[in-house]
């Protein structure tokens, strides 16, 4: 097994596992799956949030490590401060092998984690990292922002200082280009090649897992990036015409 995904589900299919796994697809890998939270929701709302509890996540762990060891990592949506600890202690055999997807809050509002999961979460799964992929309002959330002034290249900088591994900044929130930024030390520009295409619900979910996908097969992280971005760019616009409510901010 190359990829292990820990992320939430989505029962439509429009981010979460099922977009994950879509994504791994393309590049025909097989990954396994570990559910931290049952999320009833469609298209145009959420109705519930279920999280699923540490115990069960461990149990759902340790069944993928019994069949097959997994290379790589995928984390998405985490559900509480609980799930975070546990998983702090059970990933540390994967560190510098984990692609982290952050969902801090929801476009209808809801926050998956509170302040303490967003502490848990920096403190015990950022260190563990190859890459951390938030979007500008969850970037200057983890850097203690009240206000969204900083420009994304300085916050993909100022991120690495912080918690010591490269961040992608995607720029999906901008006006204008949506230009992500990545920095592993130094600062490097990803420019859409295709202008126009407006990110949706699932978007950072499938980006994320493209990336953690082509790292497990070899890719030099810059590489890997760049490699995501154009997968997505066509995602987007082989689905144009498909409606896309943003539930989940990406």
């Amino acid at each position: 097994m190359k990829i292990l995904v820990i992320a939430g589900l989505d029962p439509v299919g429009g981010a979460g596992i099922v977009a994950d796994l879509d994504a791994l697809a393309d590049l025909k890998i097989r990954a396994g799956v570990i559910v931290t939270a049952l999320c009833a929701q469609n298209s145009s709302h959420v109705a519930s949030f279920n999280p699923v509890s540490p115990e069960i996540i461990d149990e759902q762990l340790q069944m993928v490590r019994d069949e097959s060891e997994p290379t790589w990592l995928k984390v998405g949506m985490l559900a509480s401060s609980e799930q975070i600890e546990r998983l702090g202690e059970r990933l540390r055999p994967w560190r510098g092998r984990i692609v982290i997807d952050p969902v801090l809050r929801t476009s209808s509002g809801a926050a998956p984690l509170h302040d303490l999961g967003i502490d848990a979460l920096r403190q015990r799964l950022f260190p563990l990292a190859a890459l951390v992929t938030p979007n500008l309002p969850e970037a200057h959330r983890l850097l203690d922002l009240t206000e969204a002034t900083e420009s994304p290249a300085r916050l993909a900088q100022a991120l690495f200082d912080r918690y010591g591994v490269p961040f992608l900044v995607k720029g999906g929130h901008l006006a204008g280009s949506k230009i992500d930024y990545l920095y592993d030390g130094a600062l490097h520009l990803y420019e859409p090649e295709i202008p126009g295409l407006r990110a949706h619900r699932g978007t950072g979910c499938r980006l994320a897992s493209h990336i953690a996908g082509d790292l497990s097969l070899g890719c030099p992280l810059i590489e890997a990036v760049r490699r995501g971005k154009h997968y997505i760019e066509r995602y987007l616009f082989e689905n144009l015409d498909r409606p896309h409510p943003p539930v989940f901010e990406e």
